[in-house]
Formats: structure tokens, sequence, C-alpha cells
């Protein structure tokens, strides 16, 4: 017999689903068949009970102009202003976006990690355009320390 089983929500690793009437047949009547639930791994969600989490790889340049990404989550794409020039915390939380809890109307958060992915190599072109933007590129305090340090060693 092949049946068809309805998962609840909220479903648990190990949970099990008694369906009634559809074990084996003894001298007292027809048993019950319980089903064990095993979740598997999600190919972009990572779970912590309730909570999920996504990795998401930004490109440097969202990351220092705090552009908007767009993010998945259970209930499709969302978008996601992120902080401008903070690439120390690349972490947001997106309150009621995880799981349903079984016994509530509560849901879980989902945590979005983001990344700066680089690239592997540049072409001709894509290395002139960021050899143009050298001179005029924002430098940080710990860089603008560290070119004093070097002009004092030069004399200058």
């Amino acid at each position: 017999v092949q049946l068809k089983v309805r998962v609840p929500r909220g479903a648990y690793q190990n949970q099990r689903l008694k369906l009634s009437q559809y074990g084996d047949v003894g001298k007292e009547g027809t048993g019950d068949l319980f089903v064990i639930v095993h979740i598997q791994n999600h190919p972009i969600f990572l779970k912590d009970n309730l909570n999920l989490r996504v990795n998401v790889p930004i490109q440097y340049i969202d990351a220092a102009l705090g552009n908007t990404i767009e993010v998945p989550t259970l209930s499709g794409v969302k978008k996601l202003k992120l902080r401008s020039c903070d690439f120390e915390n690349l972490q947001y939380n997106m309150s009621a976006m995880g799981l349903p809890d079984s016994q509530s109307k509560q849901r879980g958060q989902l945590t979005v990690y983001c990344f700066i992915e680089h690239p592997k190599r540049l072409s001709t072109s894509e290395r002139n355009t960021l050899q143009k933007s050298l001179k005029t590129w924002p430098r940080g305090e710990m860089m603008q320390q560290y070119q004093i340090y070097l002009d004092q060693l030069k004399g200058k």
C-alpha cells in the first residue's frame, strides 16, 4: 500500500507520526502505523531549531556603498539594505523569516551572513578601471596611519 502522509508544520527530526488503522491486522483488529520523520539538509538554508541561516555572496562595492541585495527566504526573494562601509559585521537578522513553531504562531529568524566574493582574475579593462580609481580611493584610518609611518621612514 502506498500512502500520502501529511507532515505537520514545524515537524522535527525523529518525530513519530501515527497513522491509525494502517498497521498489521491481528486478533484485536488493525494496528497503527508509525512514520518516523527524517529531515534532510537544505541546499541553501542551514537550520538551528526554528532559526535559519543563509550565506550570501556580495561584491566589495555593494558593502562599500551600502547597496540593497536580494536574499532568498522561505517565502521568496526579499530585499536587504546593507550598512555602508561596514566590513566588520556582515551579518543581518530578518525576524519572523525562519521556520514556524508547531505549537504557536511564532516563527524563528533568518540570519543572513554576507561574504565578499572577489574575482579570480581581472581583464585588462577591469585592471585599468581599478588602477584609475586607486588615486581617489578612500583610505581607512589604519591605512592612513601606515602611510604616515612609511613617509616618516622615507624622511618625508
